[in-house]
């Protein structure tokens, strides 16, 4: 399993995310690392989509 620490990120941002995954499962403790993983990989899905397509 990874470590991520991540600076630079927006406070309002954060926030959000942190919002979302919290109205989503009613948690953070041990699915906020899923959701941040899920965001990365749909990120690196749809950049591989725009420079292929």
């Amino acid at each position: 399993m990874g470590r991520l620490d991540v600076r630079g990120i927006s406070e309002e941002t954060l926030i959000e995310f942190k919002r979302h995954v919290q109205n989503k499962y009613g948690k953070l403790h041990t699915v906020f690392g899923l959701e941040v993983e899920k965001a990365l990989s749909e990120y690196l899905k749809r950049q591989e989509e725009m420079d292929t397509g």
